[in-house]
């Protein structure tokens, strides 16, 4: 008699519980992707980088100096909970387009550029408002 096919279990949380995955990469371990910096010269220009492992509690003080540190402190108040805050990342809402999330908006607003790396390649993207892109 041929075995029943089991079915997969639902992620436990992230917004993911209709998320199926064949398989499931713990990157928590990995060091270099809870890396919070900002990057270049401030005369020329910085950026703020942000890995994919960092978490919204990061940002409950300003990690930059000046209004972006600040607005950045302020609207991660405004998601969910704190618990969820040490658990959830600030790049897995912007891959999720999460709507409980206020990082879209924000990176939306501040017309961000999102750049994803791997270890042969890299993809850049900007999050543009309807009303930039005519």
């Amino acid at each position: 008699m041929p075995r029943a096919r089991r079915r997969p279990k639902p992620c436990a949380d992230h917004g993911l519980s209709l998320a199926r995955p064949a398989h499931l990469v713990d990157i928590n371990g990995v060091e270099a992707l809870r890396r919070l910096a900002v990057e270049g010269d401030k005369n020329l220009g910085s950026k703020l980088s942000i890995g994919a492992c960092v978490r919204h509690a990061a940002f409950h003080k300003p990690v930059v100096d000046g209004p972006l540190g600040r607005l950045l402190a302020k609207v991660v108040r405004h998601i969910a909970h704190y618990p969820i805050r040490t658990r959830g990342t600030f790049c897995g809402s912007i891959a999720h387009a999460d709507p409980a999330s206020e990082w879209c908006l924000v990176t939306a607003a501040l017309d961000a550029e999102m750049v994803a790396r791997s270890a042969g390649a890299h993809a850049r993207s900007r999050r543009r408002s309807s009303s930039a892109a005519s």
